[in-house]
């Protein structure tokens, strides 16, 4: 990512367990959570809903990175 000068934003996998390694190793410019911030073990739809406790905790750690 250092060696370009368009903005990166990283995806893929993260929550808020490794979402402050992986900023600082790739210094992004921002970055995406998806499936990883969602309900687990709930009915389908509900699967594709946002656990807000999830969404909370990965902000607070992007916060702190």
């Amino acid at each position: 990512i250092d060696s370009t000068d368009v903005p990166c934003i990283i995806a893929g996998g993260l929550d808020e367990h490794n979402v402050t390694e992986a900023i600082h190793i790739t210094n992004p410019y921002g970055v995406d959570s998806f499936s990883r911030t969602n309900y687990e073990g709930r009915a389908a739809d509900m699967e594709r809903c946002k656990d807000p406790d999830k969404v909370k905790a990965f902000i607070e750690a992007v916060r702190n990175a």
